[in-house]
């Protein structure tokens, strides 16, 4: 039963996770979060 009750709690915790992460305008920051990417990566094979 206790088992039961943490596995369900991880699962809430985690869905509310993916719902807070998909809220906060997710997407913007990962245009600005891949954009830099590129530009170290060139940098680092020069």
């Amino acid at each position: 039963m206790v088992e039961f009750v943490i596995g369900a709690g991880a699962l809430i915790v985690a869905a509310l996770a993916v719902k807070i992460l998909s809220s906060e305008s997710a997407r913007p920051e990962i245009e600005i979060r891949h954009k830099p990417f590129p530009v170290e990566w060139r940098s680092i094979l020069e």
